[in-house]
């Protein structure tokens, strides 16, 4: 029988092997080789984001999704109009030519309830400035504070009536 015994060199070999793997999976990390599953999950959240949930009223970024969304429960839970028309003032006014307010476009989404309410407050933005809402988002928000929007929203239900 052999002897079971570990050497010190086997230590330091077995060591040196594993940190160099660690190593080299924190450099493929960091050169995006290999993903995080921090960088996964942002990654899909931005999808979500992008896609404006999935279901059978469309994205909540088109205008028309409160419309169908009261149409199957009699009623949408949305904003009022001038709640609405502030809103989309404090996201216009938010943006700039070198720097944005990224904590006063967060808040805009944290005053919100539900799906229904972004897609007014999109029909609301699209009206007075006529520009879609996430295609203006985007352009001026980089992926983090894309994915904190999503974070912000990813719970929200359809509307108050929707179970």
């Amino acid at each position: 029988m052999a002897d079971s015994k570990i050497s010190p060199k086997d230590i330091i070999t077995y060591g040196g092997a594993g940190l160099l793997l660690f190593g080299m999976y924190k450099i493929a990390e960091k050169f995006g080789i290999i993903k995080s599953s921090e960088q996964q999950q942002q990654e899909t959240n931005l999808q979500n984001l992008q896609q404006g949930g999935s279901g059978e009223f469309g994205s909540y970024w088109q205008p028309s999704f409160w419309s169908n969304v009261a149409k199957k429960y009699g009623t949408s839970t949305i904003i009022g109009t001038n709640v609405a028309n502030n809103l989309v003032k404090t996201l216009w006014d938010a943006t700039g030519i070198f720097n944005d307010d990224e904590q006063a476009i967060f808040g805009v989404f944290r005053a919100l309830q539900y799906q229904s309410q972004i897609s007014y407050l999109a029909q609301v933005f699209y009206g007075k400035y006529q520009q879609d809402l996430y295609g203006y988002l985007s352009n001026h928000l980089n992926e983090d504070e894309l994915n904190q929007i999503a974070i912000i929203i990813s719970k929200f239900p359809v509307t108050s009536k929707a179970k």
